[in-house]
C-alpha cells in the first residue's frame, strides 16, 4: 500500500503568512543595516525625517525650550561640528547632554576639546527657532548675527535625538515583521499538531486500510496537493472536512452555492439529516464545482446533484426523511450489483 498524504489547507495560509515575515525581516533587516553605515552628514541633509550622524566637539547650555500641552518637553542647544553649528533637540534635561556639556570645561573654566558622536532625524527649523539659535550664538561667540549670518553659521535643518527619522521608520517595520513571524509560527505550530491528531485519528478508523486501498487503484495521486478535494470511487477526502474523509455510502445530496469573487462553496447532505460544507472552488485555480459535482455523480449514481427547485423541495423539512430513506434503498439496490471482490 502507498502512503497518503492530506495537506492541511489551513497551514497552507500560515506558511504564506511565514514566508512573508521572514522575507520582510531580512528586508527590514538589510534597510536597518543600510541606514546604520550610511547615516546623513549635516551637508547632505536634504530634507525632514532622514537619518543622521554628527560629530560635535563642543555644545552649548540649551537656548530654547519646546512645550506639549503646557508641559516643557525638550531642550534645542548648538554643537559645533566642522566649521558650522547645527542645532540639536533633546529630551528635557537630558543627562547625557549635561554631562557632555560639563565635560568640554575644566575646574577653571577653560575650553576643552571632546568629541561626541550624535545621532537623529532630521527637523525643520521654523522661524522662532532660528532668531533664537542666532541670540544663542551671538553671545557665544562674542559678535551681532543677523538673519543673513544664519546660513553661514548654521546647518538649515536640525538634528532631533529624540527622534531617528527614518531609521525608527524602519525599526517599526522590522518590528511588526518580528511579530507577524511569531504569529505566524505559533499558527504553523497549533495547526501540525491540531492536524497531526486529526491524522492520527484518520488512521485509527476501520476502514483506513480500504481508504489507502481505494487511493491506490484510483491511479490518482496520493496526496491532495492544493486541491480543495480528491473524489474516489468510495471517498471523498477533503482536508478542510472536520473529519478529512467522508465515506461516499454517507452522502446523498451535493450542491454548490455561488459566493462572491467567483467563488463556490460545496456542500452535501448526509444521510444522518446534516449538511456539511465540503469546500469552496474557483474555476480559474482548477476544478470547479461542476466537475467535483460530476465526479460525485459518477461514483454515486443514488446521490442527488445540484441545488434545483426539486432537489430543494425533496429535501425540505417536510420531505427529507422520506426522500434519504427513498435513496438509501438505491443504495442498497446499487451495491447488491456489485459483484464481490
Amino acid at each position: 500500500m502507498g502512503r497518503i498524504r492530506i495537506r492541511n489547507s489551513r497551514q497552507r495560509k500560515w506558511k504564506q503568512l511565514l514566508w512573508i515575515g521572514i522575507i520582510g525581516f531580512i528586508i527590514a533587516s538589510g534597510m536597518i543595516i543600510l541606514l546604520s553605515d550610511n547615516p546623513v552628514t549635516p551637508d547632505k541633509i536634504s530634507g525632514e525625517g532622514q537619518f543622521c550622524r554628527v560629530t560635535a566637539d563642543w555644545m552649548s547650555e540649551a537656548f530654547a525650550v519646546e512645550s506639549w500641552d503646557d508641559e516643557d518637553m525638550y531642550d534645542y542647544h548648538l554643537i559645533r561640528t566642522g566649521d558650522r553649528f547645527m542645532i540639536v533637540s533633546a529630551w528635557l534635561d537630558d543627562g547625557e547632554f549635561r554631562e557632555y556639556i560639563d565635560s568640554l570645561y575644566d575646574e577653571s573654566g577653560n575650553y576643552i576639546p571632546v568629541e561626541k558622536e550624535l545621532e537623529g532625524g532630521s527637523g525643520i527649523i521654523d522661524y522662532d527657532l532660528r532668531g533664537l539659535a542666532l541670540e544663542e550664538l551671538s553671545y557665544d561667540l562674542g559678535m551681532v548675527l543677523t538673519e543673513s549670518d544664519f546660513d553661514e553659521y548654521i546647518y538649515p535643518y536640525y538634528l532631533n535625538t529624540t527622534n531617528m527619522g527614518d531609521f525608527d521608520t524602519v525599526m517599526y517595520l522590522w518590528l511588526a515583521f518580528i511579530l507577524v513571524l511569531l504569529v505566524a509560527i505559533t499558527g504553523n505550530i497549533v495547526l501540525s499538531i491540531s492536524h497531526r491528531r486529526r491524522m492520527t485519528n484518520l488512521k485509527n478508523k476501520i476502514f483506513y486500510d480500504r481508504l489507502v486501498d481505494c487511493w491506490s487503484r484510483s491511479g490518482e495521486k496520493m496526496d491532495t496537493g492544493k486541491r480543495p478535494m480528491v473524489v474516489l470511487s468510495d471517498y471523498l477526502i477533503v482536508p478542510d472536512y472536520n473529519e478529512l474523509v467522508l465515506p461516499m455510502e454517507k452522502v446523498a445530496w451535493c450542491y454548490a452555492i455561488p459566493q462572491s469573487m467567483g467563488r463556490k462553496s460545496l456542500y452535501a447532505m448526509c444521510f444522518d439529516g446534516r449538511t456539511v460544507r465540503l469546500c469552496d472552488t474557483r474555476k480559474k485555480r482548477g476544478i470547479s464545482a461542476e466537475d467535483y459535482m460530476q465526479q460525485i455523480r459518477l461514483a454515486a449514481p443514488w446521490c442527488r446533484i445540484g441545488y434545483t427547485q426539486e432537489n430543494r423541495q425533496d429535501f425540505s423539512d417536510m420531505k427529507k426523511k422520506q426522500t434519504l430513506d427513498q435513496i438509501a434503498a438505491e443504495i442498497n439496490k446499487y451495491l447488491s450489483q456489485i459483484p464481490l471482490q
